[in-house]
């Protein structure tokens, strides 16, 4: 009897997650590039937001500095992508990600320069990415995936930095050679 019991509390375990692999929505990876609406040059460490239809942010990351990014959202559902860097205005493009979709490529969104303030708007966000003249910093604090990543999930995120899939860190020569050019 206690056997029976046992083999019908399994079949019902591996039933449950059978279901619950089956119900899980499926992620699709959103990429792009980030140019200048003028020139044509690619504008590096670009801040990229995804936000739902209620406006909270999902997540935001930071382009590389190319102004390449991936962002990566849920399938089957409408999103509003938020592209700002200092000095030009932000731009907002609406996604709309069907069932399944497992990547979209945006191509090149165009930033145009801003530098008149029609309006002030204050907003409580800081930016991810701070470009000072002897160093880049990444505001984790800032992040609002920080709340649910791992520190190594945190360091794909940061500028410069490499993480293989064997977890193995490596921090790009460009950015050594300002450390050590720096010291």
């Amino acid at each position: 009897m206690k056997r029976v019991f046992k083999l019908g509390i399994l079949l019902g375990f591996i039933f449950s997650l059978c279901t619950a692999a089956q119900a899980a929505p499926t992620a699709c990876k959103i990429n792009g590039v980030v140019t200048d609406s003028i020139s044509g040059e690619t504008i590096p460490f670009v801040t990229i937001g995804i936000e739902n239809n209620e406006g909270k942010v999902l997540s935001r990351i930071a382009s590389d500095a190319l102004g390449k990014f991936t962002i990566t959202a849920s399938s089957g559902q409408n999103y509003r992508l938020v592209v700002s860097s200092v000095g030009y205005g932000t731009k907002y493009v609406d996604i709309s990600l069907s069932e399944n979709e497992k990547n979209k490529d945006l191509g090149t969104i165009k930033l145009t320069e801003s530098s008149e303030l029609s309006e002030v708007t204050v907003v409580a966000q800081k930016p991810l990415i701070k470009s000072d003249i002897d160093k880049i910093t990444y505001d984790m604090e800032a992040d609002p995936d920080a709340a649910s990543n791992n520190a190594l999930d945190m360091l794909r995120k940061v500028p410069m930095i490499t993480i293989d899939a064997e977890e193995n860190i490596q921090v790009s020569q460009v950015a050594l050679c300002r450390l050590f050019h720096s010291a």
